[in-house]
């Protein structure tokens, strides 16, 4: 066994893209940690700069959601890498045991992925080999994951890493690379077919990570390398979504992600801003403080009788203090007696936001139609995607379809629903307009049908548009032009009953939850004490 000075190895735990991982103990802290051990001889050039390249990128990286290298030593033998440990072990050998995870579940998981992504690409750095093996668990011990799948208490207590960096690079968003690396299940398309790529081969292993999650395996399950090298270099390739399964949300996201050509994948800001993901709603130790900043504001609109602010900033409060209150903070996991004060100050702003609603007569509207409307947004952004990689016949596409489905929920409700979700309509048919005249320009003096077609699809927006104008002429009250801070952020799971009106769906009963728990505390956060109410209203 190989020895590290400060530590002592305990024993064998996993192994690394080019050496084994011991769990291991400082001597002097006594604190618990995980090395791996590369040996030189063993290594080609290749490797030999693999690691230092790892070594350099992990440096450079920390963040929650990122196992943070702490020290590296090397002597003759071996290159000696230190970092936390992760007693939670890989979400692979979770998946291999709970064969498939709720959304609600998927969906936190992929908060955190997503927000480790987006610091990387904050940072310019691509993983290339993101994979549920790659990714470990802390939070919690794995024989407690072991002994507890189904209870969500102890899915609460889950914090997901992204780890082994081995094939990592600095790569902005502007540069491409030609290497075959990664894992066969987990690798992009355009690796197999020995295409230049980029970052966004990150975007499809989230995709297929996702997709395992929620079917319990991966879309080419069971297929060798040379197998799906082979099916991918003919074209063969098509992956199924058991799309009645999944919410509309869920469905987007996952179709986005896992489109074969990269320039039809979702970009990684449509991703981060995603609605399914949610981050900016994401628990985190500043969320109770935004909340309580926000209450404030509206506490001042109300004050003022400027009723419609006031209800927007107690809703936008709600939708900060509504999964810190589901989940909790992600390295504090919440209390019975906490819970219950955070539980007490949604109701409370609840109510005051209710009360709002039907002073101002804001609607409420049903979760089919309210997912029917996310995708019209949903539309417009992959629509103005494609317009920004200039594939203009696909953006026209995705325009021609928000163009349908806002006239036909705009034909089957009234004008409060046309004024309150569609007043951007004009707006959308500019940028739709703007997309034609680029696509007829790269077209020149082609017309073909194709062309004239989708010219004459592109005016049946009109038909909507003059549907949302009678509708705002007619109106005699000032409240009738449409709020735009309404932006369909939320994620589905926390409105179920309508796009303004929030429920609580307490799914744990707080009295089997750890009573050992009760003299944590949200340490980071202001005015959460014991003996201070968690309510800003006056």
């Amino acid at each position: 066994m190989p020895k590290v000075d400060g530590y002592q190895l305990n024993h064998l735990i996993g192994k690394g893209s080019y050496g084994h991982v011991f769990r291991a103990e400082k001597k002097i802290s006594h604190e618990i940690v995980a090395i791996k051990c590369i040996p030189l001889k063993s290594l080609s050039k290749n490797s030999h700069d693999n690691i230092i390249n790892e070594i350099s990128i992990l440096k450079q990286l920390k963040h929650d959601f990122i196992v943070q290298m702490l020290d590296f030593q090397w002597d003759k033998a071996f290159v000696y890498m230190i970092f936390e440990f992760c007693p939670g072990g890989e979400l692979a050998s979770i998946i291999r045991l709970k064969r498939s995870f709720p959304e609600e579940i998927v969906q936190h998981f992929l908060q955190q992925l997503a927000s480790a992504m987006k610091y990387l690409r904050d940072n310019n750095v691509a993983h290339l080999d993101l994979k549920p093996q790659n990714i470990l668990i802390t939070g919690i011990h794995f024989v407690q994951l072991l002994n507890g799948l189904n209870s969500f208490k102890v899915w609460r207590q889950v914090i997901l890493k992204i780890a082994d960096f081995g094939f990592s690079q600095h790569l902005t968003n502007d540069e491409s690379v030609d290497s075959l690396r990664g894992s066969p299940l987990y690798m992009a398309p355009e690796i197999f077919k020995r295409q230049k790529y980029d970052a966004r081969v990150d975007l499809w292993s989230i995709g297929i990570i996702l997709y395992e999650c929620l079917f319990g395996r991966t879309p080419l399950h069971g297929m060798s390398m040379s197998e799906i090298a082979q099916a991918y270099q003919r074209n063969k390739v098509h992956i199924e979504f058991p799309k009645n399964k999944l919410s509309e949300l869920c469905y987007d996201l996952l179709n986005g992600l896992l489109r074969i050509d990269p320039e039809m994948r979702i970009s990684f800001g449509n991703f981060f801003s995603h609605p399914f993901i949610d981050l900016e709603h994401m628990p985190m130790v500043d969320s109770f403080k935004k909340a309580k900043n926000i209450i404030a504001k509206a506490i001042d609109f109300e004050t003022k009788s400027e009723y419609k602010s006031a209800f927007y900033n107690f809703r936008e409060a709600l939708l900060y203090l509504m999964p810190l209150y589901r989940w909790g903070l992600p390295t504090q996991p919440i209390s019975v007696k906490k819970q219950e004060q955070l539980r007490k100050m949604i109701v409370e702003n609840m109510e005051k936001a209710e009360k709002l609603q039907q002073k101002c007569g804001i609607i409420n509207i049903d979760s089919k139609l309210l997912q029917e409307i996310q995708s019209i947004y949903n539309l417009i952004d992959r629509a103005r995607d494609f317009a920004s990689k200039n594939l203009y016949s696909e953006s026209l596409d995705k325009f021609e379809l928000a163009f349908d489905k806002s006239l036909k929920i705009m034909k089957e409700n009234d004008s409060k629903i046309r004024n309150e979700f569609f007043g951007e309509i004009n707006e959308w048919m500019t940028e739709a307009e703007t997309v034609k005249a680029k696509y007829l320009a790269e077209q020149q003096q082609q017309t073909s049908s194709k062309e004239i077609a989708k010219e004459e699809k592109i005016f049946v927006a009109q038909e909507a548009i003059e549907l949302y104008h009678n509708d705002t002429k007619s109106s005699t009250t000032t409240d009738s032009k449409p709020d735009w801070y309404l932006k369909l952020k939320e994620p589905e799971k926390s409105n179920l009953s309508g796009h303004s009106k929030l429920l609580i769906h307490k799914k744990v009963d707080d009295k089997k939850l750890d009573k050992t728990n009760d003299d944590n505390d949200y340490n980071n956060v202001d005015n959460v004490v014991d003996n201070e109410p968690l309510c800003f209203v006056q």
